[in-house]
Formats: structure tokens, sequence, C-alpha cells
């Protein structure tokens, strides 16, 4: 091969490298005025504006340019700065609004960041929320709002709070993950303690396995379980910190399907979970992130790749089918060239 053939080799490497690279934006405090890198939560609101949890306040971006609300800031109704969770309502009465979970209580601010919106934060001084160390919060059927603390879960239907602690009938206390389905069922994801599932108002069934030799619940791999996502058919993605798992059945003890690093997972523990609209399953962990079709096909993508860390945190599906990343060392947003 001679030289002017190698070198046009190279130059179209290259471009293959920089194509595959612009698959991936980055976002950090080096050129974007972010108010952290140690992003903890994204979500995206109706009118495709992004809200990003850190450990210093509030992000907003409307596609053009970044916002930030703190505490510390005039119009502030955060009880604190280190953001756990993100989740939006959606009302008739309301409106558009973002539920922030933090480590001093929960509150709620209007979707609209030229026009926040004043609250008062639930706190165990005004509430009977369990702690104010929220590590996650989801809005379910009605408009109910459970909260994930750690020291157990708390509802609130709008007019009054029910709450569960270590085993009545919680397995364990410290609460990671909430998800629901559309008939109504709340699934717990707890740190050790399993999953528990909230049927009515008198109680909840629990899967507790261990790991996939327990004889009871030989499906689950961990107890510590950092993720859960409820498909259209009910059936369920669920990550911990020993890989991912399906549940397709109803019966607890049946219907499990396990998905290590031996298999194509970039890394198993699994933090983040999402799914875009073309049905491909985005699984975020500690090592990068992998998407999955559910079937046979993975690819995976780290720091190499163009994600800012490895680290994830949240992953969110934007309007537009593009995929926004929550990590430890800033925002990615990936959009498949």
């Amino acid at each position: 091969m001679n030289a002017r053939c190698t070198a046009l080799m190279i130059f179209l490497i290259l471009i293959g490298i920089e194509l595959y690279a612009q698959e991936f934006t980055s976002y950090t405090t080096d050129c974007c005025n972010l108010i952290s890198n140690n992003i903890t939560s994204v979500v995206i609101d109706s009118k495709g504006g992004k809200w990003f949890g850190t450990d210093n306040g509030l992000l907003h971006f409307d596609g053009k340019k970044w916002a930030s609300f703190q505490s510390s800031s005039l119009k502030a109704s955060i009880p604190s700065n280190k953001i756990n969770d993100l989740a939006i309502e959606v009302s008739s009465k309301f409106g558009e609004r973002i539920w922030v979970a933090t480590d001093n209580g929960a509150t709620v601010i209007g979707s609209i960041f030229d026009e926040l919106t004043y609250a008062t934060p639930f706190q165990e001084n005004n509430s009977k929320l369990l702690s104010n160390n929220v590590k996650t919060v989801y809005v379910g059927n009605n408009h109910t709002l459970w909260f994930g603390t750690n020291k157990g879960l708390s509802r609130f239907d709008g007019s009054e709070w029910l709450n569960f602690i270590d085993l009545n009938p919680l397995s364990i206390d410290e609460v990671l993950s909430i998800a629901g389905s559309k008939d109504g069922k709340i699934f717990v994801g707890t740190n050790g303690g399993g999953i528990s599932r909230y049927l009515d108002n008198n109680g909840v069934d629990g899967i507790t396995s261990a790991s996939i030799i327990d004889t009871d619940w030989s499906g689950i791999l961990s107890n510590n379980i950092y993720a859960i996502v409820v498909n259209e058919d009910s059936s369920k993605w669920i990550g911990t910190d020993k890989g991912l798992n399906l549940h397709k059945s109803t019966e607890t003890k049946e219907g499990w399907y396990v998905y290590l690093s031996d298999v194509g997972l970039v890394n198993n523990h699994v933090q983040a979970i999402a799914k875009d609209n073309t049905g491909l399953v985005w699984i975020g962990t500690k090592g990068g992130v992998s998407s999955f079709d559910g079937k046979e096909s993975w690819k995976s993508y780290t720091v190499k790749d163009g994600l800012s860390g490895n680290d994830i945190r949240d992953i969110s599906v934007d309007k537009d089918g593009s995929i926004w990343f929550a990590t430890d060392k800033g925002i990615s947003h990936y959009i498949k060239k």
C-alpha cells in the first residue's frame, strides 16, 4: 500500500471515529455554566425542558441556555441543594410540576422555569414524612405521591399520609427505587431487602431473594434494587448491584431472566434503566451504558465513546427519541447518527 492510500485510509478512519463520537454531546462545568458535575437525576417535561438534579441544586436546559436554581436563591423553595431524585406530575388542577427529593425533605415546583412557584417542603416537622432524607419520589395513579426515604416508605394521597417501615410491611427501611404499573401496583426497591409490591391499603407482597441460588426466590440477583421499570405488558426490568433481571411472570418464583457482563452488559452494577421509543432498553451502570434490544443485540458505551462519566445515575428519553444521561462527571446527550 502506497503512502497516498495509507493517508486516505487514516483519514477515513479518523472521520469514522469523529462521527461515532459525535453521537454524544457532553455538558460540564468547564463548558456550560453548570453548577455541578455530580448529576443525580434527569427528567424531561412536556415542552422538552430538561431538568437535572445535582449535589449543588437544580439545573434546567431549554435546548439553548442553562439556568440553575438553588436553595440559597431568593425564590428558592427547595429545602436543600443535595437533590436525590426528580419526578414529573401533570394534573388538571395544577398543570405540570416537578417533584424534588432532597436530603432535607421533598417539595414541588412549577415546570416553567422563569415562573417557579413557591411551595412548603414536606419535612418531618410539618408532615408525616418518615425522614427528611428522601432518596426517591414517584407519582402514582390519581396523583398519589410516594416518597422513598432512608427510614421507610411514605405515601400521601393529597389529604392523608400512610407509612411503611421495616417488616410492616417493608422488608427493610431504606428505599432506593419506586415504579408503578397501569393497574396501580407499586414496586418498591430497597437497599438490602429486595422488592416489596404494594397491593392495597392493607399490605404488600415481598420479593426478598438474596441471590439466584436461593431456592425460594431463585430469580432476583440481589436484594439491593437500584432501578425498576414496569413495561406495558407488566413485565419488569430490575437493576441490582449484581446484574440485570427481567421478570415476565405474575408469579414471584417464575419467569426470571438474568443478564450479566458475560452476555453483553457493560457492568453488573445497574443503577438506571429506561426504554426508548424504538423498544431499546438503556441500562446505566457504574461502568458505562449498555443498550439492549431484549433479544440478542447489545451495544455498550463508556467515556472512550463520548460519555462524560462512566458512573450513570439516571437516564431519560427526550421527546425526539434522544437519550440524556446523568453521570458523576457531567451530563451526556446521545443522538443516534
